[in-house]
């Protein structure tokens, strides 16, 4: 995939407010006591398969908007999705068919010189990106972006993570200057931090599921 027009925005709360997000396989990551609730906004183009990524320029681009916490799991250190509004039916469908909690709803994302605004159903958002060199994210930062597992639970129970593959994240500061989250357990609140990132090119290495994890055929059947 491609993203750009990359907005990382975090809120750090007590974890007993999102503990009701996660299967009981994961357990939240904290720092110093506090759980992190992660909303990202992008552009992308894609998925496609590597052999066609000369093609990718063709593909037209749609907004998301990932709400997103961080967790333990199997495999380590991750992240976990709780809802990701997305501008296309085709990409909503594609990523619910691997249990990934997609929705096709309002997302809008818009840059105007140095501004950026950012329309969804979880977020209105807008901020001015600082035009100066971009860096490495550094503490409590680089903790949070520099995470290369995503989990998720196949329809059926299988449980499975995917690692992902890009550059190391590039970020510079933003000045909020209209901030509006419509997720509950963040409303009214403010975030600790907002940070642009330079656009790139993201590689989906694997999806590994664990089959030991799969309900009976009965549960299965039901729960679908």
């Amino acid at each position: 995939m491609r993203w750009s027009e990359i907005v990382f925005l975090h809120w750090d709360v007590a974890p007993s407010r999102i503990a009701g997000w996660l299967p009981d396989w994961l357990t939240l990551d904290t720092r110093r006591g506090r759980a992190f609730v992660g909303v990202v906004s992008l552009c992308a183009r894609g998925p496609i398969p590597s052999w066609a990524w000369r093609f990718a320029h063709r593909l037209p681009a749609y907004a998301q908007v990932n709400v997103r916490t961080y967790v333990h799991g199997p495999q380590g250190p991750g992240i976990y999705l709780h809802k990701t509004s997305v501008g296309s039916v085709i990409a909503a469908a594609c990523a619910r068919m691997l249990g990934q909690p997609y929705v096709p709803e309002r997302a809008h994302i818009e840059r105007r010189g140095a501004t950026v605004e950012v329309e969804s159903a979880p977020l209105s958002f807008e901020g001015m990106d600082h035009q100066g060199p971009s860096g490495a994210p550094r503490g409590i930062e680089r903790w949070l972006l520099e995470r290369t597992i995503l989990y998720g639970a196949l329809p059926g129970g299988v449980q499975y993570h995917v690692r992902i593959q890009h550059e190391p994240w590039r970020v510079r500061r933003m000045l909020p200057s209209l901030c509006e989250s419509r997720v509950p357990e963040i409303e009214h609140a403010q975030p600790g931090g907002v940070l642009a990132a330079q656009a790139m090119d993201v590689n989906f290495l694997s999806l590994t599921p664990d089959w030991s994890t799969a309900r009976n055929p009965v549960e299965a059947l039901v729960s679908t």
